[in-house]
């Protein structure tokens, strides 16, 4: 770390350890835990914060805090759960009661994002009485999501320009650590990368990395995927899920009566164009690549091209409707 990396850290956090300690010590409803967690978030939010570009430093260092709750809660408390809302309880975090005592603020909702295949939280979610609100069915009509960093919006358009800017140095990590890297089988370069995280993965390979647009988004969708903080994961993670699937197209929910589950056992090979179903929601492989969707079909068409000036086949938004062709017309489609 710089110099300038800790006078930013003196900046940024220390004004705040009074509030990270009250947000761990309610969460945790222990002193000593409390500062256990607190300890690790500082180790977290320094290695973090050469990429912090402004903002709400005090919501971003509770963020963190949380975060390495959850993870030490995890590890050293399995049998508990925890939901803390997002960052307006986090900023009230302070003024919250213990655990050990007095009852939480009962004005202040507690709300976790629950993924629609996690069967077994929202089962719990059911036996407990707690609502569930659909995000995706809430959405506008035709509604895109909006990237914003630093103070500035981030267009969808510029992130696949910087995507193309390290397209190379991405697939040069997938054709050097072939899927899948194994404890008894395994690359050089798939070693190396299983012994990187994704945070330095991203500084290594992203242009700027986390003062890149690009680098936070990453950081923020990995840390959302995989539910812990980059600088605690693989880097196979990314390079996985990134390098092998650029294009995938995520598409509407499927009538309800063909809906079906992930295969419990993934293919290792799915050949580019399939069309997949997974739980109640279709998608095509852009790829040949491994993959565990239920595969109904086949498109002759490329969904992603790296030649292209818009690499993307689909944009969203787009309305797809599946038509039905012979083998004659697939293969003069393919060679098209």
């Amino acid at each position: 770390m710089s110099g300038d990396d800790n006078k930013r850290f003196a900046e940024v956090v220390m004004p705040h350890l009074g509030a990270a300690y009250s947000l761990a010590h309610w969460l945790t409803g222990d002193a000593a835990d409390a500062e256990d967690v607190v300890q690790e978030a500082c180790v977290r939010a320094f290695r973090a914060v050469g990429g912090y570009s402004g903002g709400n430093a005090r919501a971003w260092t509770l963020t963190i805090v949380r975060n390495t709750a959850f993870s030490w809660l995890a590890k050293n408390r399995r049998r508990t759960l925890v939901a803390v809302d997002d960052l307006e309880a986090v900023e009230r975090a302070q003024a919250l009661p213990g655990r050990n005592g007095a009852q939480a603020n009962p004005a202040t909702p507690e709300t976790e994002l629950i993924d629609t295949q996690h069967h077994t939280i929202r089962n719990l979610a059911a036996r407990y009485g707690l609502p569930l609100d659909d995000l995706h069915a809430a959405e506008p009509r035709k509604s895109d999501e909006v990237y914003r960093f630093g103070g500035q919006y981030y267009p969808k358009t510029q992130a696949t320009a910087d995507f193309l800017a390290m397209f190379d140095a991405l697939q040069a990590d997938v054709d050097a650590a072939p899927f899948p890297t194994q404890f008894n089988s395994f690359t050089a370069a798939g070693f190396a990368l299983d012994h990187m995280s994704v945070f330095d993965w991203i500084e290594s390979r992203v242009p700027g990395g986390h003062r890149a647009p690009l680098g936070q988004l990453l950081d923020v969708a990995y840390n959302i995927e995989y539910g812990a903080e980059s600088s605690e994961q693989s880097a196979l993670n990314i390079v996985y899920l990134l390098g092998f699937l650029p294009g995938f197209a995520y598409m509407g929910i499927v009538d309800e009566r063909i809906a079906t589950p992930r295969l419990s056992k993934p293919r290792m090979q799915v050949p580019a164009g399939s069309v997949g179903i997974a739980g109640n929601q279709t998608g095509i492989y852009p790829l040949d690549s491994p993959g565990g969707w239920n595969i109904i079909g086949q498109t002759p068409l490329q969904m992603f091209d790296v030649n292209r000036e818009d690499p993307c086949l689909l944009k969203p938004g787009d309305k797809i409707q599946f038509k039905s062709i012979g083998l004659d017309e697939f293969n003069k489609l393919t060679t098209a």
